[in-house]
């Protein structure tokens, strides 16, 4: 039997596509096993070889999937895949910092934490760039932030019992940030040509994304909930959904 080698060179971004996605269920998986409650410095390798993957995955997007690679927008894009690694490591200080006081764990997470905001930065910067290019105004876009914004501490407040009294403005503009991100990530779903995978890439990166951040966000402001099993599975598995699917915007959204 002849094998057809342009079938198989066809085939090898699939096989590529399935075995990250697997790898990174797989060492997610192991991460929310041992890192729970307490990270451990096994369940740390864990989660760093879960991150590496999706760096691995948005550079397998602008090699396979992106014919029109050099723009603005994929730069920023795998910037915040990258900058996600380092927040990664320093936000689960706990793994290697056993014998540090609490200050000293608490600058690692404040390290993290800017590192997570600078991703934050970059996707939404990246979406807001793509979606006024789309002739989105950005006066009606803030207005839909704000309601946005307003929904989102409405939620935290009476669902999840958290209590702006922990730096309320620094929760309040990193909540903003977000909101912003989903609206322009959502409204830049509108715009696409077909309504599959580049809408459902966008707005479902945007959404589980905000997820995720909400669920980190009570490590801080409500440290007994944040001390619970699903939510700590909810936050992990949906912040690596959110970082495949935004590295999957590089193959559609051109600027």
């Amino acid at each position: 039997m002849n094998l057809n080698p342009t079938l198989f060179y066809n085939l090898i971004p699939t096989v590529l596509t399935m075995i990250i996605l697997v790898m990174i269920n797989i060492f997610a998986y192991l991460f929310i096993r041992d890192g729970f409650p307490a990270p451990t410095k096994q369940s740390l390798v864990y989660k760093l070889i879960a991150s590496s993957m999706f760096i691995l995955f948005g550079l397998y997007v602008m090699v396979f999937l992106n014919s029109s690679y050099g723009g603005i927008y994929e730069d920023l894009i795998m910037t915040g895949l990258f900058v996600s690694l380092f927040g990664d490591f320093f936000w689960s200080a706990d793994a290697f910092m056993e014998n540090h006081s609490n200050h000293a764990k608490e600058i690692a997470y404040g390290i993290g934490g800017v590192f997570y905001v600078s991703a934050n930065m970059c996707y939404t910067v990246a979406f807001l760039k793509a979606a006024v290019s789309e002739g989105w105004h950005l006066d009606l876009m803030f207005f839909v932030v704000l309601l946005l914004l307003f929904a989102v501490l409405m939620v935290g407040k009476q669902l999840l019992g958290v209590k702006l009294t922990r730096q309320p403005v620094a929760v309040l503009l990193y909540a903003l940030m977000l909101c912003l991100l989903v609206t322009a990530g959502g409204t830049l779903s509108l715009h696409q040509n077909e309504y599959g995978v580049a809408s459902l890439a966008l707005l479902g990166g945007s959404l589980l994304y905000l997820l995720s951040n909400i669920c980190s966000g009570l490590k801080f402001l409500h440290p007994e909930r944040y001390d619970n099993l699903l939510i700590r599975a909810v936050q992990v598995m949906s912040y690596y959904v959110a970082q495949i699917l935004i590295a999957t915007t590089m193959a559609f959204v051109v600027v």
